[in-house]
């Protein structure tokens, strides 16, 4: 099973389209986005509908929270339909995949956007998400860092 996983978008939707053909040419089996398609960038009433369309599953970015009561001070309004969208995302998706548990979340597993995990924080934090799910993998965005963390 081949897995695309990737986050904060942020209304760049050209870049998505990118992300998306990539993934297509791996022959990715599954997508999954760790939150944050919108703010930023100029499109992300398009990148909502990229993603309705695609039926792709997402978690709640605190962009996209954010979204849901402010205008974005990057792009143009949301339509309602993409704010509808972004309020229903949920906080947390968990799926077994090949045997292995896995939790996919935005910034933590505290859903604290304030708090960001990067690859050299102290390995206590990182045990830290681990007591909080137990799972066999735990998979984030919103720092803008790839990491893997064994």
């Amino acid at each position: 099973m081949k897995i695309g996983i990737f986050s904060d978008v942020h209304g760049h939707l050209d870049e998505l389209h990118m992300t998306l053909k990539l993934f297509e040419s791996l022959k990715v089996d599954t997508l999954v986005c760790c939150g944050d398609l919108v703010d930023k960038g100029n499109y992300s009433n398009e990148v909502v509908d990229e993603f309705i369309q695609r039926e792709i599953p997402c978690v709640q970015g605190n962009h996209d929270k954010k979204a849901q009561f402010t205008w974005l001070s990057h792009a143009e309004p949301l339509k309602p339909t993409a704010i509808e969208y972004l309020s229903n995302l949920p906080q947390s998706l968990d799926y077994e995949w090949e045997g292995k548990t896995v939790h996919v979340c935005h910034a933590n597993p505290w859903h604290d956007a304030s708090y960001y995990l990067y690859p050299d924080c102290p390995t206590f934090l990182f045990d830290e998400v681990l007591k909080t799910v137990t799972v066999d993998l735990v998979i984030m965005g919103h720092t803008h860092h790839p990491m893997r963390v064994d």
